[in-house]
């Protein structure tokens, strides 16, 4: 498990220990940090399988080094809040004994990775679910990455499914039956999130294409709520499927899985959150939704998940540079502190409707 990260000179991460455990909850307010850690993450894990000699020293490299594509360029990347002479530097612990760093610099006015110590290729796959997700679609293409096989978008699910559908999850934690079909876990889960939901997938392999139905209709005839959390559904139920020892090698990382979703969804996508991350894999996610905290919050206190293995990390500013606090979740879900903004708007706009 990645245990730390230590962000140096990297955009408002101007000198940050982050904490992490087998959940990690990125919040705060827009635009505080919270995108840059799971960028200096990815980072990580597209240098980890560059598959390319790394040096110590940029002018003694042999061969190629990483470039970081997609990323802007160093300018982009540099903190401008930190010390101008300074490479940005992204630190990294596995457990407690194997520590890693690299530093992203400009060499021939490219962009590049330099490893140091611990060896990246040992570094955690990280499976990537953003924000910007595919709406409702008729179909997906049946193209797949390995590395990802839902896709940044959720742009393969419906081959996913289609293709494993059959497979079995075992896991306890993640479905009240021990041991049913990957099928009757999504749609399970599915019908937590929106109740009656109940969804097929097929492979039209002669077209290349997948396609799904919920209740025998096409997705652009349902709201985006169900396109939105079904790639969040699938990955957390194949990634913590414990009779696959490799998948607690893995890392997910999920923006904003409370998109387009009723509060009560969002507390039932907190409560799968957690189960996932009780069953093994590690999971990071960045939202800001009161009531998906809340679904793991319950969770804890349900002895789901304990609470020791959630870290809440909320972010905000100070002149330009993040500033990240640690609140601390016991054994009840009670939180020992809510600093200014930690998600008491509720608070605040009920205190102005009482005047």
């Amino acid at each position: 498990m990645l245990n730390h990260l230590h962000v140096k000179n990297f955009k408002s991460l101007v000198d940050n220990d982050i904490p992490l455990s087998q959940l990690t909850l990125l919040t705060g307010v827009n635009s505080s940090g919270k995108s840059s850690v799971i960028q200096a993450l990815r980072i990580l894990n597209n240098a980890s399988h560059s598959h390319l000699h790394f040096n110590e020293h940029i002018n003694q490299y042999e061969g190629a080094i990483t470039e970081l594509c997609g990323h802007g360029s160093y300018s982009d990347l540099q903190s401008k809040e930190g010390s101008s002479g300074e490479v940005a530097s992204i630190q990294f612990k596995i457990y407690d004994s194997e520590n890693g760093k690299i530093e992203i610099c400009i060499k021939d006015g490219k962009c590049v990775c330099i490893e140091h110590g611990f060896p990246l290729r040992y570094f955690n796959n990280i499976i990537y679910i953003g924000a910007d997700r595919l709406g409702p679609q008729v179909f997906h293409s049946n193209e797949m990455e390995f590395e990802n096989p839902i896709g940044v978008r959720g742009e393969h699910t419906y081959r996913f499914i289609a293709s494993h559908q059959t497979e079995t999850i075992f896991s306890p934690m993640v479905v009240k039956t021990e041991k049913q079909s990957l099928r009757f876990a999504i749609n399970y889960w599915m019908s937590e999130i929106s109740p009656g939901s109940e969804l097929a997938a097929i492979s039209h392999d002669n077209l290349d294409i997948s396609s799904i139905e919920i209740n025998g209709y096409r997705p652009t005839n349902i709201g985006f709520g169900m396109s939105y959390s079904l790639p969040i559904v699938t990955a957390l139920l194949i990634y913590s499927n414990p009779s696959k020892s490799d998948n607690k090698k893995n890392l997910i990382c999920i923006e904003n899985p409370e998109a387009h979703l009723h509060p009560r969804a969002q507390t039932k996508m907190g409560e799968l959150i957690a189960r996932a991350a009780a069953s093994g894999v590690q999971v990071i996610i960045e939202t800001h939704s009161d009531h998906l905290l809340d679904g793991i919050r319950i969770a804890v206190k349900r002895g789901l998940l304990s609470h020791s293995s959630v870290e809440l990390l909320f972010f905000e500013k100070e002149q330009g540079a993040t500033k990240i606090v640690n609140p601390k979740l016991n054994e009840k879900g009670n939180i020992d502190h809510w600093p200014q903004g930690f998600f008491d708007q509720f608070m605040v706009n009920g205190s102005e409707l009482l005047r």
